[in-house]
């Protein structure tokens, strides 16, 4: 384990990265960004097509609860984004292009739906910022 933390933090952001996860049995899409090297239990992931994960996020598939480790598949959709320190927990599930933004949690069994941008802890969609509109003179 040691030794594939070292390996893989070299390879971290190129696209040899994402192969090697697919030779330890992610279901990994093509043309796949990851801009990190934490995914621990290889065959409860997977991540579709043109999918970026950046520095420090990732999909967190296991979970101690009341001294017991519970496991979960953790699914990323075609064309999401996981912005930096952003986690998915077990049983969650970030859908085709959407995108939770950084240092936000989808919690455990939650779903994040597409074509929106979801931020906090946990997460919540976000609300659009409407301008101030200023008073003729």
């Amino acid at each position: 384990m040691c030794a594939s933390a070292l390996c893989l933090s070299h390879l971290v952001g190129t696209p040899f990265l994402p192969t090697i996860f697919w030779l330890l049995g992610t279901n990994m899409g093509k043309r796949v960004f990851l801009g990190a090297a934490d995914i621990t239990e290889y065959d409860l992931v997977s991540i579709g097509d043109y999918a970026a994960v950046n520095a420090h996020a990732g999909p967190q598939s296991h979970l101690f609860q009341d001294r017991v480790m519970a496991m979960d598949h953790v699914r990323i959709g075609a064309g999401a984004t996981m912005k930096p320190y952003s986690i998915a927990l077990p049983g969650s599930v970030v859908m085709a292009g959407a995108t939770l933004g950084s240092l936000s949690l989808l919690m455990k069994g939650e779903t994040a739906d597409g074509g929106v941008v979801w931020e906090g802890i946990p997460v919540r969609p976000r609300v659009p910022v409407r301008p101030v509109k200023s008073a003729a003179v």
